[in-house]
């Protein structure tokens, strides 16, 4: 009889909404085909695992505050409500609902805090990201032999899962560490390549909490954390010098000064109803875009339909989906938890899970729509973490030392 611990079922959850997304995205198979049945499967083993696990181990939520309780307690049944509110007896409507990432189940990650509980987890883990960064890296030629941008997408669904590691860097290995940089290089490749300019600010923002835990570590040297301040502070008076000059090149270019988003809150809320925009529309809602419509009637190809079943930008998805409802517990549960990981934390790993939520509060201003993958579940398990006053309390020294007997028991 097979048994899958908690800690395998955290890897599986993990692999197999990666390979959905990187299925999904990079080859877009469509009917009933193999690789589209494969993503599906993947897909809905991952949600099973999750679930299954949540409710296996459910009461591990004893130990966080009675505020994040009844907060996670509203999430769950508005996210219950937002998901079966678009049941139908249509076999193409659930079909779509619950074989499709972007859909119903991009509203169940949050279920991943209860990973994020146990802040040994992570340690448990991380060899495991690291090994799917190195396997983004080894895809990356992918993109040379193709020169498809669909492919790049899927592959940065990899790399995406670079700042988890990143800023935890006193606990990789030499070979991890290694392969974060490699990751970096590479993602920032594919991002010019897909033309991702929103991927730049979370790379940013990244080595930004990255010097900053650099320069808090009291294990390293003065002229280390001196050398990395004189690094760090000529990049940004570069940058800024700079970007004078990279402003003007692109006010040359029309293309680069296509505002890409603006409309898409105009279209939006010109077409839900006040009542609309404060409960969604449920989780295949849509809405119309006359932008697209315009291209569509213009024989322009590549662009979307004009009906939309997703917006780019994150708070505009929830607002589509669930309403000011749903974003509204959004922010209530994951601005306290960025403060508390960050400003109220004694460990290298609690401040990662802080930055990474500060980080995509501020990046859902512009893109990242939620959506079940990899990068989601592992923001929630870091919530999970930023919110235990028992993971916010251990200290580094605790934590590697648990790291190094953990890592001694699996070579004996």
């Amino acid at each position: 009889m097979l048994i899958i611990n908690r800690i395998k079922a955290l890897k599986m959850i993990i692999l197999f909404a990666l390979i959905n997304s990187f299925i999904f995205i990079g080859f877009r198979p469509q009917g009933f085909s193999t690789l589209r049945v494969l993503s599906a499967a993947m897909l809905l083993i991952s949600v099973a695992l999750l679930i299954l696990f949540y409710i296996r181990i459910e009461r591990e939520k004893s130990m966080i505050n009675s505020y994040f309780k009844f907060l996670f307690f509203l999430l769950f049944l508005w996210s219950c409500f937002t998901i079966f509110r678009s049941v139908s007896y249509n076999s193409k409507d659930i079909i779509s609902l619950f074989g499709h990432y972007l859909m119903a189940w991009a509203w169940i990650t949050p279920l991943a805090i209860i990973f994020g509980l146990n802040i040994f987890n992570w340690i448990y883990i991380f060899d495991f990201l690291g090994k799917l960064l190195f396997l983004g890296v080894i895809l990356l030629p992918l993109i040379f032999f193709s020169f498809n941008v669909a492919i790049g997408f899927g592959i940065s669904k990899f790399l995406f899962l670079f700042p988890f590691l990143l800023l935890t860097s006193r606990y990789q290995k030499p070979f991890y560490k290694k392969i974060i940089f490699l990751t970096i290089v590479a993602f920032i490749f594919v991002s010019i390549f897909i033309s991702q300019r929103i991927n730049a600010l979370l790379i940013a923002m990244s080595i930004m909490f990255f010097a900053i835990e650099i320069l808090k570590n009291k294990d390293i040297g003065v002229i280390t954390k001196l050398l990395i301040y004189v690094i760090t502070s000529l990049a940004v008076l570069v940058f800024f010098i700079e970007s004078i000059s990279i402003y003007k090149d692109i006010a040359r270019n029309k293309e680069l000064t296509t505002d890409t988003r603006t409309f898409l809150f105009t279209e939006l809320y010109k077409d839900m109803s006040n009542s609309e925009l404060i409960i969604g529309r449920g989780a295949l809602g849509t809405y119309y875009s006359p932008y697209f419509a315009i291209l569509r009637r213009s024989g322009i190809t590549g662009g979307d339909s004009p009906i939309r079943s997703v917006s780019e930008i994150g708070y505009l998805e929830m607002i589509l989906k669930g309403g000011y409802i749903m974003m509204i517990l959004y922010l209530l549960i994951l601005i306290p938890a960025a403060f508390l990981g960050i400003f109220k934390s004694k460990n290298t790993i609690a401040r990662m899970s802080g930055y990474i939520i500060f980080i995509y509060l501020f990046c859902w201003t512009i893109s990242y729509p939620p959506v079940y993958s990899a990068q989601f579940i592992l923001l929630w398990m870091a919530v999970g973490t930023a919110i235990s006053p028992i993971a916010r309390n251990m200290t580094d020294e605790e934590l590697l030392k648990f790291k190094e007997e953990y890592e001694n028991a699996n070579q004996n």
